[in-house]
């Protein structure tokens, strides 16, 4: 330990002359310790969220989902989904057909998207864990089933369970573009079979349905709207650049971010907005430091006048207050990232507190590293700037 650090830890603890030069310090080091904690929860809480968030688009969206380069459908032949099932790390390939519709059920209705997808796609992709109502079964001995967003379930008040509940699906034929005549509709019936409880952006639109059952009511043949690829985590990269190769130019392919970058883009702004706001909220509470100092440097005019004497140099002097201020932040600080990680920890382990009405049963977190080391950083940054006018004064002449 350095002697300007000595000194510095003892101005901190000591007794001073003047009381209030301790109560500000300490109320510097709660100034610290209270936004370094604020901190770490919040931007750990909106690291669940977004974690959450993205684990429910994951099953959603695919790793790549191939589209036509111009128009909303396409077809394909033999020869490209041969070549498309060699694609490194494949885990599964689903063709998907999807479409507006309304959907009406007694005397309600919605408009909604028709996603037409294959048997066991809510298998195939683990979204059968978010069916919360019902089953997540598209076909049951031949017989075709939909499973609802939670927003159309609620819109149209249907009753999964319930074998007379039987909802009617109304999409304009594919030669007729008026939806005034009714003999110019195509109508099919179906059952709702399940609930799922997604985003919610998917809740209010989707409504999946088994991928036969989509070209008869569109009346389409081969055509479909994209395909949906899963592949291995370690294989992403090897089937990416397979994938530029492989396909023609007439069909283009989305990796995940490339699919939802507004969402990704509102993720990382909003987290980055929040640490602005609390770094700024820690700055102003930061000038205590300053207050504190200048009055230590004020009580202290006679060890500085002791110590000059004794041969220390401006230097000296100035880095034992500029310790000072580093301390006070770096105590505070320390402890609210310990406390604050602590709590995070807690919560992720034992759910705390609990959400009600909600996917989840407890508020999600997520603690990173990152998150550390920035508001780490963020302390000792304030604690130094703040700490500078104070340490300059101490030697200046009068």
């Amino acid at each position: 330990m350095s002697k300007s650090v000595f000194f510095a830890i003892r101005y901190l603890v000591s007794k001073k002359t003047h009381n209030a030069v301790n109560y500000i310090s300490w109320i510097s080091v709660l100034g610290f310790f209270g936004g370094s904690l604020a901190m770490i929860v919040i931007l750990s809480t909106l690291n669940g969220f977004e974690s959450l968030i993205l684990s429910m688009y994951s099953h959603f969206d695919p790793d790549f989902k191939i589209e036509s380069a111009e128009g909303k459908i396409f077809s394909i032949d033999s020869t490209q989904m041969k070549l498309l099932n060699k694609t490194p790390g494949l885990e599964s390939l689903n063709m998907v057909l999807e479409d507006q519709a309304v959907i009406k059920h007694y005397d309600y209705q919605a408009a909604v998207y028709i996603k037409g997808v294959n048997d066991d796609y809510f298998f195939q992709t683990n979204l059968d864990k978010y069916v919360q109502d019902g089953s997540a079964e598209l076909k049951v001995n031949n017989m075709n089933l939909a499973i609802l967003g939670a927003g159309v379930d609620f819109k149209l008040q249907t009753r999964v369970n319930n074998p007379q509940s039987i909802a009617t699906i109304y999409t304009p034929r594919r030669e007729n573009v008026s939806i005034t005549d009714p003999n110019q509709l195509q109508s099919l019936l179906i059952k709702p079979s399940g609930v799922v409880y997604l985003d919610d952006q998917i809740n209010q639109k989707y409504v999946f349905v088994p991928l036969s059952f989509a070209k008869e009511l569109f009346e389409r043949d081969d055509e479909i709207s994209y395909i949906e690829l899963r592949i291995k985590p370690e294989k992403i990269s090897e089937a990416e650049q397979y994938l530029e190769k492989m396909l023609p130019s007439k069909l283009i392919f989305k990796d995940r971010m490339a699919q939802q970058p507004t969402l990704y883009k509102m993720f990382k702004s909003e987290k980055w907005v929040t640490y602005a706001l609390l770094a700024f909220v820690l700055f102003l509470a930061s000038f205590n430091v300053t207050g504190s100092l200048s009055m230590l440097v004020v009580e202290k005019k006679a060890d500085i006048f002791t110590l000059k004497s004794l041969g220390a140099s401006s230097g000296y002097i100035r880095s034992i207050f500029l310790s000072e201020g580093m301390l006070i932040a770096l105590t505070g600080g320390i402890a609210g990232l310990f406390v604050g990680s602590i709590l995070v920890i807690g919560q992720d382990l034992f759910g705390i507190i609990k959400m009600s009405g909600a996917i989840v049963e407890s508020y999600p977190v997520k603690l990173l590293w990152s998150d550390i080391l920035i508001i780490f950083g963020t302390n000792f940054i304030l604690g130094f700037v703040t700490s500078l006018y104070p340490a300059w004064k101490s030697v200046s002449k009068r």
